[in-house]
């Protein structure tokens, strides 16, 4: 299982983004955008059972399945789900860090971890897709202390 904050650079496509990202396993993962301007403050919330949008006041779920769209949220989103379940994963070494690869959306990716297991870059060519991660905090020995929910007034935290 995958338990962590992280801050995150995504480039999909010819668009640039940055957000906070947190990741319980399959119940929760978060996005809080910072850039671009014109989606900070966006935050993205991915439960066992629905899609949240928050923006401007605005607040807006969909639980069944889940959005068609080429969001990074959900594109890493998946790229998660798929590791955690095994689909088309394989490992390898490469030095010091270590590298997993699978298939999301018909195309591969590639996860790079260092030495401590720490996800450092997420890409999958076939769609364009990149995520650079800094700031990595492993966060499973919180998890058994602390309920997993999303966070409160995500819009208003940092």
């Amino acid at each position: 299982m995958l338990y962590f904050g992280a801050d995150v650079s995504f480039t999909f496509g010819e668009a640039k983004s940055e957000a906070k990202v947190r990741h319980i396993g399959f119940e929760l993962t978060e996005f809080k955008f910072s850039k671009p301007a014109s989606i900070s403050g966006m935050v993205i919330t991915r439960t066992e059972d629905a899609f949240t949008l928050e923006f401007n006041g605005m607040k807006q779920s969909i639980s069944e399945g889940r959005p068609n769209n080429n969001s990074p949220a959900i594109l890493l989103s998946e790229i998660l789900e798929a590791i955690q379940t095994g689909e088309g994963k394989a490992s390898k070494k490469r030095g010091k860090d270590g590298e997993v690869s699978g298939k999301v959306r018909e195309q591969e990716f590639t996860i790079v971890r260092d030495s401590e297991n720490n996800i450092q870059e997420i890409t999958c060519e076939g769609l364009s897709f990149k995520a650079v991660f800094t700031n990595f905090v492993n966060l499973e020995s919180e998890i058994g202390a602390n309920p997993i929910t999303p966070t409160a007034n995500a819009s208003n935290s940092e």
